[in-house]
C-alpha cells in the first residue's frame, strides 16, 4: 500500500499536490505550527539572552488585593477541594462563594468551610439565574482591585493566584486568562485527546495568540479582571459564552488581554465523545456568530471614531479561523470527493501525513513550555489521531455555526435557565 501511495505521489503534478496542501491548511494544527515555531525560536533566543545576562523573570513583585468568586450550581462534592486549593495561596485573599440556587448541599458545605475560616462570604440564592447572574450577585459583595473568576468545580495549582496578577502591573492589562490543563487526561481517549488539544490550543496557543497580539479570549474556569475596567466595560452579560463577551468588552474599551501560563487550573473533561460535543456546540455557538458577528461586530469597523485597527484584526482573525475556515473545509471535502473519486484513499493518506507531521512539529515546540515533562510526553503520544480529532471538531464548529447563524441556538440552551432565557436580548 505504501509504495501504490509513493508511486501516486510521484505521478502527480507540483500544482496538485499544492491544492492537496492547501486544504490540508485547513486544520488547526498546520495552520498553527509555523507561528508556534517562530515565537518559540523568538523564546528561546530570549531566554538565552537574559540568561547570561542575569536578567531572568522576577517573580511575585505585585499583590494587589483580590476577591475570588466562586459560582455553582450543585457542586456540593466538589466545592470544599475548590475552595481548599484556594484559601491561604495568596496574602490579600478574599473568597466569595455563591450557591446559585443549588438543590443539593453545596452552600451547606461552604457555610463550614466558613465558619473555620476568615474572609469568606457565602451567598445562598433562593432560585437558579445562570452564571453570569450568580457572579454580578457575588461582585457586589466584592472589595478586591483585582476580580478573580474559579469554576466551583476546579482546582488551582501551586501560586496560581501569585501568577495570574503579576500581568496587572502594566496598567493597560485589563484581563488575564490563565492555564486550564486537564485533571482526568487518563480516563480514556475522549479524555487523552482533550488534554492534547488544551495543551496546545490554551497553554501554547494562547501564548502564541498573546504576543501575536490576537488573544482575545479568558476562560471563565480560571481568569482575572481588574475592578476598574469591569467599571468601564461592564459585568458579566448573559451567556453562553459570557466569559468570552466579558473579555470583548473589556478589550473593546481600550486595555489589554494578557496570558500567563504559569496560572493553572485543572478541571475534568468530558468523558464521553457524545458530552465533549454536546459541549463544543455550546461554546461554538456563542463564539464567532453571537459576539463577532452580531454583538461585538463593531470592531471590524476600524475607520470609525474609537474604534482600533488591532481589534478589527483580533475580529478578523476569529472570523477566518473559525467561521471561514470549515465552510471552507465542508466545500473542499466535495471538491476532493468529485476530482479525486477514484484516488479518496492516496488523498486521505497524504493529507494525514501532512498533519500528522505538522502536530509532531507542534509537539516539539511543547517541551520548551512545559512544566512536567513527563506527563506532557505522555499526553503528546496520542498525536498521530488528532488530525481526526480536528477533523471532528471542524465539524462540530461547522454545524454549531450554521445553527446561531439560522436558529439563534445559543439563547435555547439550557445552560441558562429558561425564564432568563426568555429576558434576554437576542443578538
Amino acid at each position: 500500500m505504501l509504495e501504490q501511495w509513493y508511486h501516486w505521489i510521484r505521478g502527480h503534478h507540483a500544482i496538485e499536490l499544492m491544492t492537496l496542501m492547501a486544504g490540508f491548511m485547513l486544520l488547526d494544527g498546520p495552520r498553527y505550527a509555523v507561528a508556534r515555531v517562530i515565537v518559540l525560536t523568538i523564546d528561546v533566543t530570549g531566554h538565552a539572552w537574559r540568561t547570561l545576562n542575569g536578567t531572568l523573570r522576577t517573580r511575585f513583585t505585585h499583590c494587589p488585593s483580590l476577591t475570588v468568586i466562586v459560582a455553582g450550581y450543585n457542586e456540593g462534592e466538589t466545592i470544599h477541594g475548590t475552595l481548599e486549593s484556594l484559601y491561604g495561596s495568596y496574602p490579600r485573599l478574599e473568597l466569595v462563594v455563591v450557591d446559585d440556587g443549588s438543590t443539593d448541599n453545596m452552600s451547606g458545605v461552604a457555610n463550614k468551610f466558613a465558619e473555620t475560616h476568615e474572609d469568606v462570604t457565602v451567598l445562598a440564592r433562593p432560585h437558579r439565574g445562570g452564571k453570569s447572574s450568580a457572579m454580578n450577585f457575588g461582585l457586589n459583595y466584592s472589595r478586591g482591585e483585582i476580580i478573580v473568576c474559579v469554576d466551583a468545580d476546579s482546582s488551582l495549582g501551586p501560586n496560581a493566584l501569585w501568577e495570574i496578577v503579576q500581568p496587572f502591573q502594566d496598567p493597560r492589562v485589563g484581563v488575564v486568562s490563565a492555564s486550564i490543563l486537564p485533571r482526568n487526561p487518563w480516563d480514556n481517549l475522549v479524555t487523552w485527546m482533550q488534554s492534547y488539544e488544551y495543551m496546545h490550543s490554551i497553554v501554547v496557543g494562547r501564548e502564541v495568540a498573546r504576543r501575536l497580539g490576537v488573544l482575545a479570549i479568558a476562560s471563565g474556569a480560571f481568569a482575572a479582571i481588574r475592578r476598574e475596567a469591569m467599571d468601564r466595560s461592564g459585568a458579566w452579560d448573559v451567556g453562553p459564552p459570557e466569559d468570552f463577551d466579558l473579555t470583548l468588552r473589556v478589550l473593546r474599551s481600550g486595555y489589554r488581554i494578557e496570558f500567563t501560563r504559569f496560572a493553572q487550573c485543572f478541571t475534568d473533561m468530558p468523558t464521553t465523545l457524545w458530552s465533549l460535543i454536546k459541549q463544543r456546540l455550546r461554546w461554538e455557538q456563542g463564539a464567532v456568530v453571537r459576539n463577532y458577528m452580531r454583538k461585538h461586530a463593531g470592531m471590524f469597523q476600524f475607520w470609525k471614531k474609537n474604534h482600533s485597527l488591532s481589534n478589527a484584526m483580533v475580529a478578523t482573525e476569529a472570523f477566518i479561523t473559525q467561521f471561514a475556515c470549515p465552510i471552507a473545509l465542508f466545500f473542499y471535502s466535495i471538491y476532493l470527493a468529485f476530482t479525486f473519486s477514484n484516488d479518496l484513499l492516496n488523498v486521505s493518506l497524504t493529507i494525514y501525513v501532512l498533519a500528522a507531521l505538522f502536530e509532531l512539529l507542534q509537539v516539539c515546540t511543547l517541551a520548551y513550555y512545559s512544566d512536567n515533562l513527563r506527563r506532557d510526553s505522555l499526553i503528546c503520544a496520542v498525536f498521530p489521531l488528532m488530525p481526526f480529532y480536528q477533523i471532528m471538531m471542524l465539524g462540530v464548529r461547522f454545524v454549531s455555526n450554521l445553527q446561531e447563524l439560522f436558529f439563534r441556538a445559543s439563547f435555547q440552551d439550557n445552560y441558562v435557565p429558561q425564564h432568563v432565557r426568555e429576558a434576554t436580548w437576542k443578538w
